[in-house]
């Protein structure tokens, strides 16, 4: 995959907190940055995954054992 650049306007105090951060990890301002992102988009890439399996599996429904044939009334379900 090919990089492009950016340019990111950022208030002063905030880049300098984040190259104090990026210098305490051993890397740079813009690979912090392009961490964070990365992970961003591997989250966001995760839920819409899980996101569609979850649907797919309600589209599905689930095997509760009845075969779909429910032997049952509802008031036999809630006699007591």
């Amino acid at each position: 995959m090919a990089n492009r650049s950016i340019t990111v306007s950022l208030p002063e105090e905030v880049l300098e907190k984040a190259e104090e951060i990026a210098s305490r990890r051993g890397v740079s301002a813009p690979e912090l940055l392009r961490g964070m992102l990365d992970g961003l988009v591997s989250e966001e890439r995760e839920y819409r995954e899980a996101e569609a399996r979850f649907l797919r599996r309600m589209d599905e429904g689930f095997d509760l054992g009845t075969g779909g044939d429910v032997g049952w009334s509802r008031d036999e379900s809630h006699e007591r």
